[in-house]
């Protein structure tokens, strides 16, 4: 209940496109809710501006892994890993 007022605040922001903390923070929400679609969206927002975002890449490697898209989800958790490998 306290995740879905969160989302409820964070969607009444008007944030900028570039906005990753507003933008990781609604897709770490939506997942939390499991509701995967947003999350993804939010997600892949951040990688528009950032592409080697870590919490961007991670999250969408978990999306796709639970969907069952697993090549997918090898794809991000591999650009993951190739960009922060000091995170393993």
């Amino acid at each position: 209940l306290l995740a879905a007022a969160a989302v409820e605040q964070l969607q009444d922001i008007t944030a900028a496109d570039d906005d990753l903390d507003y933008w990781r923070s609604l897709g770490d929400l939506y997942a939390l809710l499991n509701h995967p679609d947003m999350a993804e969206q939010s997600w892949r927002r951040v990688l528009q501006t950032s592409p080697e975002d870590e919490l961007a890449l991670r999250g969408l490697g978990l999306v796709c892994h639970e969907a069952g898209r697993l090549t997918e989800a090898a794809e991000f958790f591999d650009r993951c890993l190739r960009t922060h490998p000091w995170d393993r």
